[in-house]
């Protein structure tokens, strides 16, 4: 049992690199809180074990009721997620543009390696 709880721990550890990062369980506190799962560690035991992950590994946990309200939230978090990455590649790549076209030095350096 134990080596389950190490490889899931070794598991956030590498989310710690990630922009966005969330832990989802299917399921609510008063589920855990009443001992409906399958597991026989005690409901006060997974609730610490989940406060702990979230100070311990900045990971905040997200509680949703069905499997099919699970897999509709986590569409929408791809989708804001993506948005929100094209929208900084276009910023940045808007500001390039706008270095080159104000900086004069910039362009005749672009030509002359092209």
């Amino acid at each position: 049992m134990n080596s389950n709880r190490d490889r899931f721990e070794h598991e956030l550890h590498r989310l710690r690199g990630y922009r966005f990062k969330r832990l989802l369980v299917v399921g609510s506190r008063e589920d855990i809180g009443e001992g409906r799962y399958h597991s026989k560690i005690s409901p006060k035991a997974v609730l610490a074990t989940l406060g702990a992950f979230e100070i311990r590994f900045d990971l905040p946990i997200v509680f949703i009721e069905t499997p099919e309200a699970a897999a509709l939230l986590f569409e929408r978090w791809v989708w804001w997620f993506s948005k929100e990455v094209v929208e900084n590649a276009n910023d940045l790549l808007r500001g390039c543009e706008k270095e080159l076209v104000e900086s004069p030095s910039s362009a005749s350096l672009v030509k002359t390696q092209a």
